[in-house]
């Protein structure tokens, strides 16, 4: 496996974790059939345009969507994509 930063970020050290690397998927439940986990334990990770240049990860479980109007009270913002 390479190690890249998230494999080598200290505040995993001590932490008990197993890293999957499957290859790529096309679905959400192929993923999760993959690692052998129902589909709400993986996570989506979602880019989001606030801006021209300034953008936000959001961390989506794997069953459930984006509640824009929510997301768009939170960043504070009256338009995302």
């Amino acid at each position: 496996m390479t190690d890249t930063p998230a494999t080598g970020d200290v505040r995993l050290q001590g932490v008990e974790h197993r890293v999957v690397d499957t290859g790529p998927v096309s679905t959400l439940e192929e993923a999760a059939r993959l690692r052998g986990v129902p589909p709400s334990a993986v996570i989506k990770t979602m880019v989001i345009r606030r801006s021209e240049d300034d953008y936000v990860f959001v961390l989506v479980p794997g069953d459930r969507a984006i509640d824009w109007p929510k997301l768009r009270a939170t960043l504070g913002e009256r338009r995302l994509s």
